[in-house]
């Protein structure tokens, strides 16, 4: 390694190790803010905030190296992945899943024995949820190593993608990439953008996220201190049982704003953040109308509660379900306007990645044709999910689809389409749909804009991320089950903050006891919606293709429909500011007041780390402030 990248490369390992060992404190223990969660990770983006004041030994190009490997590795090692794996490993082989004579206890012996640490009512499972034991490390090294292949596979798909993507996105098409703008500013040199720290609108938007999150975190430790209200429950509003029907305990219907996603809201473009308003608005119309017809309550074929599928609500007119079908036309799309561009060297890492993971996935259970099947869903809402954060800007932190459900609502459910094995395998890569893999290839691509007029090199990037997250897996892994040893996850659940972690790891096993314990034929309702969601975004591509002025954007109506009830309300707020701007100041009224949505987004994240220092030396488990 060439001394000039020892330092950054170092910065990596010390930072990302240094955020492994904190993030388990706060968000396992302390219950303060997720300091490796959301779509924008706050300690990255302060740490760009620093970095150019170390330009004599980490020039810009650099900066952006460190940005990226911080980005990808500090969710791995806490929320973003570790903190759903590792009970999702144990919680099977405990309490009522292992007791004699359970429904999951069929099911337990089929587990391979290196997916799994240890045995039924084992040390490792019993040390992990009661505590007070050292970590069983012979139990979790095979365990370990097997998931990091499977992890190895996904990052290199994902950069794969991100190399054929690049040229189409980040140089012709020239997406916005809405998120970035914040860390860009932030790296910049002094002299350029580095004035941004020197912006008076700037600063006084930093004070309203200070000013928003001082006081309700003061109320949260003094609760006779006010509370500034960040949303309204419009369900309390609707009295009549029909209109109560837009607001159903699945999906509630609150009008949520916060500094950060208003931000975020005003950097999008403008048909996304109100087609993603809209939209959602829409999506409780169809509410309205599934009651009228009668089919409010009706939740198809597909068995379970639909909590654990991810299945938000999980009656008609099954919103995600219409996501989906958008999701998968949207990347097939894009993959489509990449033909002939593409060349063999190209396909190499995609290839390489694929294999492994199918691979991964067959010794895992699946049938070999499964296998590939899956790998190409992940692929699809790989590339569909990339593209809402990086043309929209949307708040994508995530990939929350299970692939295996896809399975079962075209073939139905139970032990006459797949084996125990499938059903098991099915079960243990949902962990992947509750955690951040899946949006990897986003994060490359971010990367390469970041280097895109820089001497940085791709290469030297994609090592970065590739250190980054290495180290973010081993020390991510090691303070975890520390952690969680120590003190069980009983104490982290009821006492602590993990009652999410513990709950995640129920999950994992509900789903393969619910497709393969409950038999049910193939959805025809859901698949039509599927469909639904399919058509209305291909008409809207095309709508868009052919309408200069076409006001609707398939990206928002996706986000709108799958996920708008958390972000509506921002997104209200934040389009109609912009649009103020450039109804009646035009470009200089926009370029006013990009700072002030800067600055929202940058003051809440310094929040973020700070309640979450405040969370530790308070010492109060489950006490912190999560905002």
């Amino acid at each position: 390694m060439r001394n000039g990248n020892l330092l950054p490369f170092t910065l990596i390992v010390v930072m990302v190790t240094t955020v492994a060992w904190f993030a388990q404190q706060v968000d396992l223990i302390y219950g303060g803010p997720a300091v490796g969660g959301g779509a924008l990770v706050a300690i990255p983006v302060l740490l760009a905030g620093v970095l150019p004041l170390a330009g004599r030994w980490i020039p810009e190009e650099k900066r952006a190296v460190v940005y990226a490997a911080l980005a990808i590795g500090i969710p791995a090692s806490s929320s973003g992945l570790m903190h759903r794996l590792l009970p999702a490993l144990v919680t099977g082989y405990y309490g009522g899943f292992a007791r004699s004579g359970s429904r999951y206890e069929p099911f337990l012996k089929s587990i391979p024995s290196w997916v799994v640490p240890g045995e039924p009512n084992g040390l490792a499972a019993t040390g992990a949820f009661e505590g007070g034991v050292p970590v069983p490390w012979d139990d979790w090294a095979v365990p370990l190593a097997a998931w990091g292949l499977l992890f190895l596979g996904v990052f290199v798909l994902s950069a794969g993608l991100a190399r054929i993507l690049r040229d189409r996105w980040v140089e012709d098409e020239h997406l916005p990439f809405p998120l970035l703008e914040l860390p860009q500013a932030l790296l910049a040199r002094e002299g350029e953008d580095r004035s941004l720290f020197r912006n008076r609108v700037f600063l006084w938007a930093v004070s309203v996220s200070v000013l928003v999150f001082g006081v309700n975190g003061l109320h949260h430790y003094r609760a006779s201190l006010p509370l500034l209200p960040l949303s309204v429950d419009l369900g309390d509003y609707l009295l009549t049982f029909s209109w109560r029907a837009m607001a159903p305990f699945t999906s509630p219907f609150v009008f949520a704003w916060r500094p950060l996603d208003v931000g975020i809201a005003f950097l999008m473009p403008l048909e996304i953040s109100f087609s993603t308003w809209f939209f959602a608005l829409v999506s409780r119309l169809q509410l309205l109308g599934a009651y009228f017809i009668g089919l409010s309550e009706y939740g198809g074929t597909f068995p379970g509660s639909g909590g654990e599928w991810l299945d938000w609500p999980n009656t008609f007119p099954f919103f995600m379900s219409q996501f989906r079908g958008g999701l998968l036309l949207l990347a097939v799309a894009c993959l489509w306007r990449l033909r002939g561009r593409v060349r063999l060297a190209d396909l190499l890492p995609i290839v390489a990645g694929f294999g492994l993971m199918a691979f991964w996935m067959a010794i895992l259970g699946l049938p070999v044709w499964a296998s590939l099947v899956t790998v190409l869903l992940m692929v699809l809402f790989g590339v569909g999910f990339a593209r809402l954060r990086l043309e929209g800007g949307l708040p994508v932190s995530g990939s929350p689809v299970l692939a295996g459900m896809l399975f079962y609502l075209v073939m139905g459910t139970g032990s006459d389409g797949f084996s125990v094995e499938a059903h098991i395998a099915f079960g243990f890569l949902g962990v992947l749909a509750y955690s951040v893999v899946g949006i990897w290839p986003a994060l490359h691509l971010e990367a390469a804009r970041l280097v895109h007029r820089s001497d940085a090199g791709r290469s030297g990037v994609t090592s970065g991320m590739a250190l980054g997250l290495a180290a973010s897996l081993v020390a991510g892994c090691f303070f975890a089950l520390v952690v969680i040893y120590d003190r069980g996850l009983f104490f982290l659940s009821e006492q602590g903050s993990a009652q999410s972690v513990a709950r995640t790891g129920r999950y994992v096993h509900y789903l393969y006891e619910q497709a393969a314990g409950r038999p049910g034929a193939p959805d025809g309702a859901r698949l039509a919606t599927h469909m639904m969601g399919a058509g209305v975004t291909g008409l809207l591509l095309i709508l868009r293709r052919t309408y200069l002025r076409w006001p609707f954007h398939p990206v928002g109506y996706l986000f709108g429909t799958g996920f708008g009830r958390t972000f509506w309300g921002s997104a209200l707020v934040g389009w109609a500011a912009k649009a103020f701007a450039v109804r009646y100041w035009s470009g200089p009224g926009v370029r006013w007041l990009k700072p002030a949505a800067l600055g929202m987004v940058f003051g809440e994240l310094v929040m973020r780390l700070a309640w979450a220092i405040v969370a530790v030396l308070d010492g109060v488990p489950g006490n912190g402030f999560g905002m």
